[in-house]
């Protein structure tokens, strides 16, 4: 399928993921590099010290361990090679077996490490696409991270969770703030003053949106200030809403479109923009 046509399919500024993509595919070598392509190895940015534990310890070195740090799980070193790692589940399992057969007593915890590993634990290279290894975290809950049999790292679902809520974030709450704009505007107009507002909009083609969930975020800009007499009661003075909008605007084009970062003072002041959203949003929804 050639460019032309998927545009014509997923206008820009409405399918902004696949938008990105074409834009990233197609464009020049320098431009292509601000594409994130996430790696295993993009989980291990500002992880603490790497714990590991000798095949031969006693299992109760583990534990201590586990418990002290509060981990789920060790990678077990054997000679300089990671063999695997002890788990919470691999020493249940374990014990559950044994104790079926009338062997666990109270000596079990100085039985050695390597007979509790997981010999299954992946080792993953840094460099190995991390959507590879989302299942495989789903059910183990870890990933070791090394090169053959060398361990480097070990990654856990709480730092799969914390990565993606890192990357993911801004694009939840500029989409809040537009999804929230559009239901306060519909709450706010009657089915005959929406229509007209939307009349009033003309896009590129010359042509009036049908559904207030066909316009674009700056189209949606126009309408609210467009039609103030009939929603100022929900807002500010409409030249403050506008500037406010016209800074979200450029924010989001910004994130979604260039896939560019934005500051500290800029991400607190979309989330402060959003949660009055909510709380305005929420407002229309008990009257």
């Amino acid at each position: 399928m050639k460019r032309n046509e998927v545009k014509k399919e997923l206008p820009a500024d409405r399918e902004f993921l696949a938008d990105s993509i074409l834009e990233s595919s197609t464009g020049n070598s320098a431009a292509a590099t601000h594409f994130d392509h996430f790696t295993v190895g993009d989980l291990t940015e500002d992880l603490p010290p790497l714990e590991t534990i000798k095949a031969n310890q006693p299992i109760r070195e583990a534990l201590r361990k586990m418990c002290a740090k509060k981990y789920s799980q060790l990678p077990v070193i054997q000679g300089k090679n990671c063999i695997g790692a002890v788990t919470l589940e691999s020493i249940l399992t374990l014990l559950t077996k044994e104790d079926a057969k009338g062997n666990v007593g109270l000596n079990f915890m100085s039985w050695p490490v390597r007979r509790f590993v997981d010999y299954h634990a992946r080792l993953a290279n840094p460099e190995e696409d991390l959507l590879k290894h989302v299942e495989v975290m789903a059910e183990k809950g870890f990933v070791i991270i090394g090169f053959r049999s060398t361990c480097k790292s070990l990654v856990t679902n709480y730092d799969l969770v914390h990565f993606f809520k890192e990357k993911t974030e801004i694009f939840l709450l500029l989409r809040e703030i537009e999804t929230c704009l559009r239901f306060i505007v519909g709450e706010s107009l009657s089915k005959r003053e929406l229509a007209q507002a939307l009349h009033s909009i003309k896009t590129d083609d010359g042509s009036a949106p049908s559904c207030i969930n066909d316009l674009t975020f700056d189209e949606l800009r126009q309408l609210i200030c467009g039609n103030w007499k009939s929603l100022k009661n929900c807002f500010l003075e409409r030249k403050k809403i506008d500037e406010q909008l016209i800074k979200i605007r450029d924010l989001r084009n910004r994130v979604f479109h260039y896939r560019d970062h934005v500051t500290t003072s800029e991400f607190a002041y979309i989330k402060r923009i959003r949660d009055n959203c909510i709380r305005l949003a929420y407002s229309k929804t008990v009257l």
